[in-house]
């Protein structure tokens, strides 16, 4: 499975009065990313992350890899969301692509193509670590991180795929 992640959208899906760790806007996204990695990291999917580069970025956009995930930055003047429609329309099966984003006109898009989709609250939920009293905020997030490699459970709003046998979450 693809799994391609609209990368502003899920990060900006925290909620009211919270932000991602870090001191400059560059820190909170490596966070977000380094948290997305630990999260997926021991599936086999493949992971693209999409950041938007319309209002600003580099004039030719550009990519890197972070741990086993590709990351995209569309150009500037570039929104994320049709570097996503292209990715889709380019995909063999788009069926084995399950796109996270809240974006309803994206989100709508790709699922016409056959696609899956999931909300970017549900990814942030599963990204974002709650601790209890007593327990450290690293503890609880390896804790999440392997309860969510050991019991993965589909996206209830996510198409199931025909044959069920790759699952993001």
């Amino acid at each position: 499975m693809h799994v391609i992640v609209d990368g502003y959208n899920v990060m900006h899906a925290l909620p009211v009065g919270q932000e991602w760790p870090g001191r400059s806007f560059k820190e909170r996204r490596n966070v977000f990313l380094d948290r997305l990695n630990a999260y997926t990291g021991e599936r086999a999917h493949r992971v693209t992350v999409v950041f938007d580069g319309a209002k600003g970025g580099d004039e030719m956009g550009g990519s890197e890899t972070h741990g086993g995930i590709q990351v995209l930055y569309t150009a500037r003047g570039i929104e994320a969301d049709q570097v996503i429609r292209e990715l889709v329309e380019r995909a063999s099966p788009p069926g084995e692509i399950l796109l996270v984003s809240s974006d309803k006109s994206v989100s709508g898009y790709v699922r016409s193509l056959g696609a899956s989709t999931a909300r970017a609250d549900e990814l942030v939920r599963r990204l974002q670590p709650v601790s209890p009293p007593g327990r450290s905020v690293a503890e609880d997030f390896e804790t999440q991180v392997k309860g969510c490699i050991q019991n993965p459970r589909r996206s209830r709003l996510a198409k199931p795929h025909p044959k069920e046998r790759l699952q993001l979450w």
